[in-house]
């Protein structure tokens, strides 16, 4: 319901989704989702959600990315919510979660196991804190940890690319990335695991098999906790970051 783009709620509460701890100082992009929606606005005022705009945009970025591989389809009719609270982004799979804690979190969401693997082949792309992983390196290849240390370089704050092999491209490279143990949070190693290496072998190794999977999985992820016409709270807005007056 694209709360997570909310500086201003009905509330009238701070505390909202982008202070959360997992979104503060990390979640960017923001203005490309405000210069979609005044473009949007100026052709067809309140008629296309700022919950939509998110999902085409991941939708749009997934086919760019993967030099149009991937091709994922989302279906809109989204409403915007009017609420934003920080406490919870604890609903969020964290960075030190082990495969139990991530397989608990996306079934809370209605997602299978497999679909957790799909999707966690999204960190093929962006960047991450060091914080988020610095302890972990003598967990990693040896090569692999040497190079981040230098990247770091002591700083919790820096952000360095999650895939270090094809950094700007959305591709399977993150599964061999995780048997290769070239991967920055533990809730990426944990999938090197009895309970999902093969599917993290079957997407590292058979074309198109991880691609198909993701626009399945997207789809689904897509309809999660969305609002309709008429349900409580429900608005197209007019500015993605304030409620409606």
């Amino acid at each position: 319901d694209a709360s997570v783009l909310l500086t201003t709620t009905n509330s009238k509460n701070s505390d909202t989704e982008r202070e959360g701890p997992p979104n503060k100082n990390s979640l960017r992009g923001f203005e490309v989702i405000d210069a979609a929606k005044a473009a949007i606005e100026a052709a067809c005022p309140s008629r296309v959600s700022c919950a939509d705009i998110v999902a085409f945009a991941a939708r749009d970025a997934s086919y760019f990315l993967s030099n149009h591989r991937i091709n994922v389809p989302m279906p809109g009719g989204r409403y915007d919510g009017r609420e934003s609270f920080a406490n919870e982004t604890d609903q969020l799979p964290g960075p030190f979660s082990n495969v139990t804690e991530l397989q608990a979190s996306f079934a809370a969401k209605g997602l299978t196991s497999d679909e957790m693997v799909t999707l966690s082949g999204a960190h093929t792309i962006g960047r991450a804190r060091c914080l988020f992983f610095s302890s972990r390196f003598s967990e990693m290849d040896p090569a692999f940890a040497a190079k981040l240390r230098a990247q770091c370089n002591g700083n919790d704050n820096t952000n360095v690319n999650q895939d270090q092999v094809t950094p700007d491209v959305l591709d399977k490279q993150y599964y061999r990335n995780v048997i290769d143990r070239k991967v920055l949070f533990t809730s990426d190693a944990v999938l090197n695991s009895t309970e999902t290496m093969t599917q993290v072998t079957e997407n590292a190794n058979r074309a198109g098999a991880w691609e198909r999977k993701f626009e399945r999985a997207m789809e689904n992820m897509g309809k999660i906790g969305i609002k309709t016409r008429g349900d409580q709270g429900a608005e197209i807005r007019k500015v993605c970051s304030r409620v409606n007056n």
